[in-house]
């Protein structure tokens, strides 16, 4: 149903930036509307649920790609990139304005920051197996480190 509509859900990997929140998505596109709907959900700090939606204008539809913009953002510019042969759906967040401080702030030295949608249940494994090695990284202390962060028995 290429032609006629496109529909995935996953959840966004950052590959230059830390992220260890899940941000879950599901992004419908629709030719004749010309728009790619993303409606995202991500458990901050682990107890409150954030939900937002986001339209794309398709710049680009054909037999192998989709491509998508959103451009209503101060700092940057967001393009949806959907590639059908390698079944891979691509957000590259570009900076628009490296010199605004507060836009240095969001975006860090990168001009651009890619994320690749993955399936869920890969990501969750991957971040908790991330954060295990970070916690296991704090125990390397020395003894008297160690006394002082764990409560004494």
């Amino acid at each position: 149903m290429w032609n006629q509509y496109f529909s995935v859900d996953g959840a966004w990997d950052y590959q230059n930036r830390n992220d260890y929140n899940v941000q879950a998505s599901h992004i419908e596109c629709n030719p004749k509307s010309r728009l790619c709907t993303e409606s995202d959900g991500i458990l901050d700090f682990g107890r409150v649920l954030v939900v937002s939606t986001r339209d794309y204008t398709i710049s680009n539809w054909d037999d192998y790609r989709i491509l998508a913009e959103f451009a209503d953002l101060p700092c940057e510019k967001d393009q949806l990139e959907i590639v059908r042969d390698t079944q891979t759906v691509t957000l590259h967040m570009i900076s628009i304005d490296k010199k605004n401080p507060k836009c240095k702030d969001l975006m860090g030295d990168e001009t651009t920051i890619d994320a690749h949608l993955i399936d869920l249940r890969n990501l969750e494994m991957q971040r908790t197996e991330e954060l295990e090695k970070k916690r296991e990284a704090l125990f390397l202390y020395s003894d008297s480190a160690k006394n002082i962060l764990e409560p004494a028995k």
